[in-house]
């Protein structure tokens, strides 16, 4: 399985984490990778919102 496949899965979802955790067992660099994509895109994700949070809403 390839890393683009999870672009499309997110890994709080539970099919999408038990397929991240099947690749990490059958090779090892390719489930690192797509762990560490799902990290990324979760901190990015929060910290996007934190700024969007602290913008002033009014003027």
């Amino acid at each position: 399985m390839s890393i683009q496949d999870f672009s499309s899965q997110f890994a709080l979802d539970v099919q999408g984490l038990e397929r991240l955790k099947h690749t990490a067992r059958n090779d090892e660099a390719a489930g690192l990778k797509g762990a560490a994509q799902q990290f990324e895109a979760l901190f990015l994700q929060m910290m996007l919102k934190s700024m969007r949070d602290a913008t002033p809403t009014t003027g």
